[in-house]
C-alpha cells in the first residue's frame, strides 16, 4: 500500500509499506494516510488540511513549488534494521521447529 507521511500540514514523503509498518511509524507524523486508492494521488510538497489534500502552488513560469526532501531519520533506520534482524531470527526458529517436527514423524 502507498502512504503519505504528513507533518505540519505538508506531505513530507510517500512510502510503500505494509499496514503494520505504517501504523508503527505513525507516531512520528501528524498523519499517515493510505493514498493509492484516491482518485487524485498527492505527492511530496502537497498540503493537507486534516481532510483534503491541497495541490501545491504553481509559479507563473515554472513547476510546482516543492519543499526539499526530508532528511533521513537515523532512529527510524535503526528500528527498521532491528525489525529486519528479528524477522530473520524468527524465520530461522520456524525452520528449526519444522525440522524437529518432521524428525519426530509429525
Amino acid at each position: 500500500m502507498i502512504y503519505a507521511l504528513i507533518r505540519n500540514n505538508l506531505v513530507e514523503n510517500i512510502i510503500e509499506a505494509e499496514p503494520d509498518f505504517a501504523k508503527k511509524i505513525s507516531v512520528k507524523f501528524d498523519f499517515v494516510i493510505q493514498i493509492d486508492k484516491l482518485e487524485k494521488v498527492p505527492g511530496i510538497g502537497w498540503g493537507y488540511d486534516g481532510k483534503d489534500f491541497i495541490t501545491p502552488e504553481v509559479k507563473e513560469d515554472g513547476p510546482p513549488i516543492e519543499e526539499p526532501p526530508p532528511e533521513t531519520d537515523p532512529e527510524l533506520i535503526a528500528q527498521i534494521s532491528e525489525l529486519t534482524t528479528r524477522i530473520d531470527d524468527l524465520t530461522i526458529s520456524v525452520e528449526k521447529l519444522t525440522a524437529r517436527i518432521e524428525a519426530l514423524g509429525g
